[in-house]
């Protein structure tokens, strides 16, 4: 990772850790609810390309009754250069879940599966008064990944349908 002083502000902004950290939890308490168990660890490196790809969050089904794998054939065109995002925000990915897990928001438990931490607060407008549409929308999308992946059944379909590989 760059240093700070050295970033671009929009990408500094839109890829910071304290936003990652944020939307890996929305996925992460998500998964939760739906699996009852924390979120395998290597699923928390799809969520950010995912989301955070404009067009492909747009994309999305808008409930989990829409299975992974027929989504995903109807819309290819959501895997060209997903891996290659997978790749560039891997180090972005990182940075939110250690900031997450420095904060407490994040946990990781015995059998490494990302859980929720003590001190997560859910979003808010009370809370976060100053988000944008967009980020509400990336926001809310985190939340309905963490559902949908929590019903596509094991972790080796979900990143086959994806076209990549832990």
């Amino acid at each position: 990772m760059r240093n700070w002083s050295e970033r671009v502000v929009e990408e500094a902004n839109l890829l910071n850790p304290a936003f990652g950290a944020v939307l890996l939890a929305e996925a992460v308490a998500h998964y939760d609810d739906k699996a009852h168990r924390g979120l395998p660890f290597a699923l928390a490196f799809l969520i950010l390309p995912i989301v955070l790809h404009e067009n492909t969050r747009r994309s999305l089904p808008k409930t989990t009754l829409t299975a992974l794998l027929p989504w995903v054939q109807e819309h290819r065109e959501s895997l060209v250069g997903f891996s290659d995002r997978v790749r560039q925000l891997q180090a972005v990915s990182r940075e939110a879940l250690l900031f997450g897990l420095q904060t407490e928001v994040l946990l990781i438990d015995e059998q490494g599966l990302v859980k929720i931490g003590s001190r997560r607060k859910t979003v808010t407008t009370k809370r976060a008064p100053y988000f944008t549409d967009e980020v509400n929308e990336c926001v809310e999308r985190c939340g309905f990944l963490g559902r949908w992946f929590a019903v596509a059944g094991p972790i080796t379909n979900i990143f086959s349908a994806w076209s990549v590989a832990p």
